[in-house]
């Protein structure tokens, strides 16, 4: 199936590590795209990119995402597409801060069950991200600057949280209060899932009541949901 991609013309990248024992040609990461169409327009669907966990931290998936805004500006593209678990802090952070992409839509349990290690025994909510391949934030991010605010200027000037973390990991859901909302999620929900499942639900019904909050205040405006969710999610 992924070399029917590449011949295509879609994208699909690898990264080797060159000197690995015994295989000079040893993949360490990979990324699968293909050209989408929606209603603003063309774009560039990433359908998965992702490291081999033992070498996570090193910057692979970061070279491999600049390599797939690269790819896509030669083409003409813009703009690039993908979804992720808006409860997974690392995958949150990576999107809207080191790359400067924003997320624009909630959407609940969107692929349906999954029986994949990392998410069977959960509901697949997904952020979609935009990833604005030529604006002001992804520009800085691709030269190499993380795009987070500052929590507690926002904080000092009125923000609310909407969500956040209790005794016992337990997620805590309040009413908003200020124009900037704020939303906390769980340090290793991967683990969670595994480890402490009823917990692991809990969370995820709490995401969705500050979705459902989040999508009152602002009455389906984009643009300011855009902002409400491009704070980092520590």
């Amino acid at each position: 199936m992924v070399r029917a991609f590449a011949l295509s013309g879609e994208q699909v990248l690898c990264a080797y590590e060159a000197d690995h024992a015994g295989d000079p040609d040893h993949v360490v990461g990979a990324s699968v795209a293909w050209f989408g169409r929606d209603a603003e327009g063309e774009h560039l669907h990433s359908h998965i990119t992702g490291v081999d966990p033992g070498l996570q931290g090193r910057s692979i998936g970061y070279a491999l995402k600049l390599h797939q805004r690269a790819w896509a500006l030669e083409r003409g593209i813009a703009t690039v597409r993908w979804t992720f678990d808006p409860l997974l802090r690392r995958n949150a952070f990576f999107n809207l801060c080191k790359l400067g992409a924003f997320a624009d839509r909630y959407h609940v349990d969107l692929y349906g069950a999954m029986t994949d290690a990392t998410n069977a025994g959960d509901e697949s909510d997904r952020f979609a991200v935009c990833w604005s391949l030529t604006d002001a934030r992804a520009t800085r991010a691709a030269a190499g600057s993380e795009i987070e605010p500052d929590i507690e200027s926002l904080a000092a000037s009125g923000a609310s949280v909407i969500l956040d973390e209790g005794s016992g990991g337990r997620p805590i859901a309040s009413p908003p209060s200020g124009g900037v909302l704020l939303a906390r999620v769980p340090a290793e929900m991967t683990r969670m899932r595994i480890e402490e499942p009823a917990l692991a639900r809990e969370w995820r019904a709490a995401a969705r009541c500050a979705r459902r909050r989040v999508r009152r205040r602002v009455r389906g405006d984009r643009d300011h949901t855009q902002w409400l969710v491009r704070a980092r999610t520590g």
